[in-house]
């Protein structure tokens, strides 16, 4: 008779076989990996078996599931290789190139560590100001670079190119100098164009409200989402190229040890990756987890990763947070992006303990080997990804950009106002709706011009591009420059700024997000509850972080209504355990 034997060599593997031997049940090392695997078959034919080893393993935080599954690879492995026609290596020969470059990529604490830095390098080059670090270190810049053009348009000087190689806060990395070089309404070549056709308008002698519609509302609107589309497409290469060389995959495997821990399998990684370039393919990708509950908290996450209608409200805020106290621009977008991924990691960790209480779900992927990126397939992707966003641009954003102008410039007896917007549909409705967003700073306290932000807060609902689009007309309404003008304007705080991008951030998605959450989301309920926690959730964090930092000495008071939040959350879970022990005893 072939006597049985385990691959694990720990001593609790004794103590749980004799658990089985005690209730006298067969084959009992057999079941006894089988209830450290917290096999669902297992537990519903031995329950009171089953019930005392996992109250024996209670305090053991060991994930016997992916232990067992990676002693199992250690054992057949070599025993495959004894059958294997390939002519004998050395075990430094056996190593291919990708098993090189894993001990290092994927190691336990230097692979997190390289992931974060390549993260931040990818934004640093994308949006900062600073290529170099030079202006953080004292270097002076003077007015920045004046451009190579200068022509006049209405009486006005403008230069097109200004800022294009450098500005007085430094040299400007790879995707802000392309993000110049587009430019808007009034810069680049995007302003050549809009300039050209108000010359135009007035050479023809063109009504006022004529070109204020086409240049300052029109223009302006679709010019500064498109001035974007370079930085983006930048983005989603990088993107790209960590995807098709294989090391996205990775991030996923090295996450997968995090994940699990909070309540997700590593196969929750992809949808939320792909987060970061559109909510609603990752929200379908859903479809591919293992349960329901993992389905829900991975859709209700989803919208914090910043997708790159996000990427534009944060770059036109870090540059007036750059303004205003000189912090490097991709340093800002960089902590926007690490500040999404934290809230959903929370996210999950609080659902898993509370209403989606469940066992995480194996994950086994098999990593690919690294490969150079095709060029070929690299400009499909990216293109793809940009003509998405540009169809966008001139559809919704197109539509809403009109329709902001026409409320902006129309009174309720449909009577055009003043130049600033006094009086106007778009000033009444924001105005009124104002006040509810005086916790985040941009409330009452931003004064006279304080509804153009809850406007375009209001109009990122409807697509995320619309924030900048929206803050770029309103700010020819009210005759300032762009959305710093704006704040400027205003006099509005860089607490409330700060607050600003993290509401936007993180509220309702876009409209075509929410249809998406719906088709894929079977229960009404969890559905309404889940644009519920969107909102709730936003809200109270932007209120957080305006209050933080208007205000430091309220710290004294939050951290440990926090520090109690947490205690409470983890005695609520301890007694949830208590309680399901006790009904898998029955």
């Amino acid at each position: 008779k072939r006597e049985a034997y385990s691959v694990i060599t720990d001593k609790k593997i004794e103590k749980v076989t004799e658990i089985y031997k005690k209730y006298k049940i067969a084959n009992p090392l057999f079941h006894a990996i089988k209830a450290l695997e917290k096999d669902e078959i297992e537990e519903s034919e031995n329950k009171e078996a089953y019930a005392d080893v996992q109250s024996l393993m209670a305090q053991d935080k060991e994930d016997y599931e992916a232990v067992i599954a990676d002693l199992r690879y250690q054992f057949l492995t070599p025993l495959c290789a004894e059958i294997s026609t390939k002519p004998h290596k050395s075990e430094k020969e056996k190593w291919t190139k990708s098993d090189r470059i894993d001990q290092v990529l994927t190691h336990k604490i230097f692979g997190m560590l390289i992931m974060i830095v390549a993260l931040f390098f990818v934004f640093h080059f994308t949006f900062s100001g600073d290529l170099l670090f030079l202006n953080a270190f004292g270097v002076n810049f003077g007015e920045g670079y004046e451009g190579f053009l200068s022509i006049m348009v209405g009486g006005e000087e403008y230069r097109p190119f200004a800022g294009l190689i450098y500005t007085d806060g430094g040299i400007n990395s790879i995707g802000e100098f392309f993000h110049v070089l587009a430019g808007d309404n009034e810069t680049g070549i995007l302003g050549l164009i809009s300039l050209g056709i108000k010359a135009l308008l007035l050479k023809w002698n063109a009504p006022e409200w004529v070109v204020g519609f086409f240049y300052d509302g029109l223009l302006n609107g679709v010019t500064a989402v498109l001035g974007f589309v370079p930085q983006i497409m930048i983005l989603y290469t990088f993107f790209s190229i960590m995807e098709d060389s294989g090391y996205m995959a990775r991030i996923a495997f090295m996450l997968d040890r995090i994940f699990r821990k909070f309540g997700v399998s590593g196969r929750a990684f992809i949808p939320m990756i792909m987060g970061f370039g559109c909510a609603i393919p990752a929200m379908i990708n859903t479809r591919t987890l293992a349960t329901e509950k993992e389905r829900i908290k991975t859709i209700r996450v989803i919208p914090f990763f910043t997708c790159g209608a996000k990427a534009e409200f944060i770059a036109i805020i870090a540059a007036a947070i750059a303004a205003a106290v000189g912090v490097d621009a991709g340093l800002f977008t960089f902590s926007m992006y690490m500040l999404g991924i934290l809230v959903a990691i929370v996210s999950v960790i609080v659902m898993n303990k509370t209403t989606q209480r469940e066992k995480v779900p194996p994950f086994i992927m098999e990593l690919p080997t690294y490969r150079t990126p095709q060029l070929k397939a690299l400009t499909r992707h990216v293109y793809n990804k940009g003509k998405h966003f540009v169809i966008k641009a001139f559809t919704i954003i197109l539509a809403s950009t009109i329709v902001i102008w026409l409320l902006a410039n129309f009174g309720w007896d449909w009577q055009m106002v003043d130049e600033n917007g006094t009086g106007s549909i778009l000033q009444s409705l924001g105005s009124f709706i104002q006040p509810l967003f005086t916790p985040l700073g941009f409330g009452v306290q931003a004064g006279e011009h304080g509804w153009t932000l809850t406007v375009a807060s209001i109009q990122g609902i409807l697509a995320k591009e619309n924030v900048t689009a929206t803050a770029e007309t309103l700010a020819s309404i009210i005759d300032v420059d762009g959305f710093t003008g704006i704040v400027e304007a205003i006099g509005l705080s860089n607490a409330a700024v700060v607050a600003f991008s993290v509401f936007n951030l993180l509220t309702i998605p876009c409209f075509a997000a929410i249809a998406t959450a719906k088709g894929e989301l079977s229960n009404r309920k969890v559905y309404r509850w889940t644009i519920a926690y969107w909102f709730l959730l936003s809200y109270g964090l932007g209120a957080l972080t305006y209050v933080s930092f208007a205000y430091v000495w309220t710290l004294a008071i939050t951290i440990p209504v926090i520090a109690l939040l947490i205690a409470l959350l983890i005695i609520y879970d301890r007694h949830k355990k208590k309680q399901e022990l006790l009904l898998e005893n029955e």
